[in-house]
């Protein structure tokens, strides 16, 4: 079972409906909602970038400077504020 949802105002309980340790199916969320990408942890966290005709798929969690800089307390919403998430500006 797979879900698609899109939102654009989300509040942080609407991630507890859609645990990441449900075995039920996945759940993709897409959002422009930084406050949403705050509360979800960032290996949950990937997004899409199309090159030349062709869809690439990054994870949060792989990106280096993304893991350092959450290490260091920063958060993943500020961050994709910021343009930090590559491949596009949010503003």
């Amino acid at each position: 079972m797979v879900c698609y949802i899109t939102l654009h105002r989300v509040q942080f309980s609407m991630y507890s409906l859609f645990p990441p340790t449900r075995s039920e199916g996945q759940v993709f969320v897409s959002t422009h909602s930084p406050d949403f990408l705050n509360a979800v942890d960032l290996s949950n966290i990937f997004w899409l970038e199309k090159q030349e005709g062709i869809t690439k798929v990054y994870r949060a969690s792989e990106q280096e400077l993304l893991n350092n800089l959450c290490q260091q307390g920063d958060l993943p919403g500020y961050l994709w504020k910021q343009g930090i998430f590559g491949g596009f500006d949010p503003k």
